[in-house]
């Protein structure tokens, strides 16, 4: 039975994978919300465009152009989410087998993730 060091690091790897499967539960719950109710967010979101349809430029551009770009990154957050939730498991194995050949593949998993996260979002708020 291992003590000190090499046990206090294969707990901490699965209380952080948890935290990361939690949270890429709520990305996932998120993006998925966000693409069921497209209209309602962009509406939510618009300030020009009253509840009862009236707006100052045209609702249906307004609606259009904000459509696209909620879909977009509902989309982002999905996929990013799924990427996450795959990250998450993948880590909870590695500190399961102790393998520092998958410790180090989660690892560039991660940052992957991040970056292409990052990228993307930047990307889809323009």
């Amino acid at each position: 039975m291992e003590i000190g060091g090499p046990r206090c690091a294969k707990y901490t790897l699965y209380i952080v994978n948890i935290l990361i499967i939690v949270l890429a539960l709520v990305t996932l719950a998120v993006g998925i919300w966000m693409s069921t109710d497209v209209s309602g967010m962009v509406t939510a979101v618009n300030a020009n465009i009253d509840p009862r349809g009236e707006s100052i430029a045209s609702v249906e551009d307004i609606l259009q152009n904000g459509v696209t770009k909620v879909q977009s990154v509902a989309n982002v957050l999905t996929i990013s989410g799924v990427f996450a939730l795959l990250i998450g498991f993948l880590g909870i194995w590695a500190a399961y087998r102790e393998s520092r050949f998958l410790l180090i593949t989660v690892r560039k998993f991660e940052t992957f993730n991040i970056y292409i996260t990052r990228f993307s979002l930047s990307g889809s708020a323009f």
